[in-house]
């Protein structure tokens, strides 16, 4: 099982991470294949390739100027595992265990996104 890594005060890692450098498309689409064989899959009523895990790739993209100047951009490409109904996907034992805690996540991930998207009277005002 996959556990976090706290790397530091603001910044959650995952153990089965990978940072690298590359330089080509050919190098990016082998790390992307490499990837996605390591991405939980299991057949349900529902779907015979259900995703079971989240995937989040980010391309850091840096570069320097001729006046020196630093540049950084960042691309973030999220592919969540599905939520599934319950009683229609027909799962049980270690797998409903596993579904319920997928639908758990991206109940989560939805509270989050809705608590980012709200604008509060204090957040509005400028200082």
């Amino acid at each position: 099982k996959t556990k976090k890594t706290f790397l530091s005060s603001n910044v959650v890692g995952v153990n089965a991470s990978l940072k690298t450098h590359v330089t080509s498309y050919e190098h990016t689409m082998q790390l992307i294949e490499r990837g996605m064989t390591m991405r939980s899959v299991a057949a349900t009523k529902l779907n015979d390739h259900s995703s079971r895990s989240h995937a989040i790739l980010t391309f850091t993209i840096e570069t320097k100027t001729k006046s020196s100047v630093f540049r950084q951009a960042k691309l973030h490409l999220v592919d969540l595992a599905g939520s599934e109904r319950l009683n229609r996907s027909g799962v049980e034992g270690s797998a409903l265990r596993e579904t319920l805690n997928i639908n758990s996540s991206l109940t989560a991930l939805a509270d989050v996104l809705c608590a980012l998207s709200t604008t509060t009277p204090s957040s509005s005002s400028s200082s």
